[in-house]
């Protein structure tokens, strides 16, 4: 059977109702369990694909490490196998769409970005996830916003846990030079020959959160090696050069997080979040973000990051403005995708150069009071790129500790 169009057709207990959207890692279908009668997410491999053993390993890798984790926070699977030589993995359907749609939703000519509560919230969320999945020893390799992911109440999930690779494994995954992950968002660690540790995630997670206070990448470039050679050897302009409303105090938390050193960022995810929010709520004003709700403040004492700040510290800060406000941008022609600014691959050989993926049709059910977004280069899930209104719903807001542990902000000792 082809892989082309399965709309209509039926896995088993499993009719695909519509195609949601595709990318280089497969299809996703939005499909009905006949037995349990619910509605359900199933992505199936790309026919070009399913001739290559390393990618059904990849497959059902994915399916069998996301069905052994159960958190709030991780979209849960279902079920996985294969149908007629296809294989498949069975997930619950989000309608939230993902954190990719909402960062291009546009107003105008701005390009609108949440406020620093509604950021130190969502934090929070993909935190308690990734250092849940940490602690039984599995790494996501690819945090970026198009595998971030919100259901109908706002409620975040992390997805696409099919490249993790577990803590000490050992994997033919990676010996035919590919590389795993999504240059933009990769740790300097991960362009060399180190081993893999939980760190990555944190790096990466930064990314996002950098990416969410100023609208930019902490690092830009075309191609795999240019963002490579940044990401070892180059430092982020400090957030508040970039957009004067980031609370400065947030400075030292990204920077530390950023770390070129695995052993230099937070002792987990959490103390990362935690002492961002500290930050945020030491700031006296908010910024006004695309998420339509207001935050409550959030009681929290800010702790210092560091009791000194070395020269190279204090330039960071004081870095001058390099780029265009993206205030400044014609919204006609957006800006690249905020997690992948030149590529929708997944497996990025060395040598390649970096395209755009194309949309498909999105047609989630929806509240009938939720706000339409239709963002043409987002994508719902592993490679999905939808093109119709996708619904985004707002976040409820999280309560915090009063206070960041002693060692929240102390870097890791090895």
């Amino acid at each position: 059977m082809a892989v082309d169009n399965l709309s209509g057709q039926r896995f088993g207990v499993y009719h695909l109702r519509e195609l949601i959207g595709s990318g280089g890692m497969g299809a996703v279908y939005h499909a009905y369990q006949t037995n349990l009668e619910r509605d359900v997410a199933l992505k199936v491999l790309p026919a070009a694909l399913l001739i290559q053993p390393n990618y059904t390993q990849r497959f059902f890798r994915e399916a069998k490490i996301a069905a052994s984790l159960e958190h709030p926070h991780i979209v849960p699977v279902y079920d996985y196998g294969t149908h007629e030589g296809i294989s498949y993995v069975v997930m619950r359907l989000l309608n939230g769409g993902t954190l990719s749609q909402r960062m291009f939703q546009r107003t105008d000519h701005e390009f609108p970005l949440p406020s620093c509560a509604e950021i130190a919230h969502l934090l929070t969320q993909l935190a308690s996830a990734l250092d849940y999945a940490h602690g039984r020893g599995v790494i996501h390799r690819d945090i970026k916003p198009s595998n971030i992911m919100f259901d109908a109440q706002g409620t975040a999930y992390v997805v696409d846990f099919g490249i993790a690779k577990l803590v000490g494994e050992t994997t033919s995954l990676t010996d035919t030079g590919i590389t795993i992950g999504t240059p933009s968002h990769m740790a300097p660690e991960q362009w060399t020959d180190e081993p893999i540790a939980p760190e990555i995630d944190q790096y990466a997670l930064a990314v996002v959160i950098y990416n969410l206070l100023t609208g930019k990448l902490p690092f830009e470039a075309t191609t795999p090696q240019a963002f490579m050679y940044k990401h070892l050897h180059e430092q982020a302009v400090p957030p508040h050069s970039l957009r004067d409303e980031v609370p400065p105090a947030t400075e030292p938390v990204l920077r530390q997080a950023l770390a070129k050193s695995p052993d230099d960022r937070f002792e987990t995810v959490t103390a990362f979040a935690q002492a961002f929010a500290a930050a945020v709520a030491a700031d006296n004003g908010q910024r006004t973000g695309f998420f339509t709700f207001p935050v409550d403040p959030m009681p929290i004492v800010l702790t210092s990051i560091k009791d000194t700040e070395t020269d190279s510290e204090k330039a960071w800060r004081h870095a001058p403005l390099p780029l265009a406000s993206l205030s400044t941008l014609p919204i006609e022609k957006p800006m690249p995708p905020l997690d992948e600014p030149a590529s929708e691959s997944e497996l990025v050989p060395a040598e390649a150069t970096l395209e755009h993926m194309q949309p498909v049709s999105l047609s989630p059910q929806t509240p009938p009071h939720a706000p339409q977004y239709a963002p043409p280069e987002a994508r719902a899930l592993d490679g999905v790129a939808p093109a119709s209104p996708a619904t985004l719903t707002t976040i409820p807001p999280v309560t915090i500790p009063e206070t960041a542990p002693a060692d929240a902000t102390a870097p890791r000792r090895k």
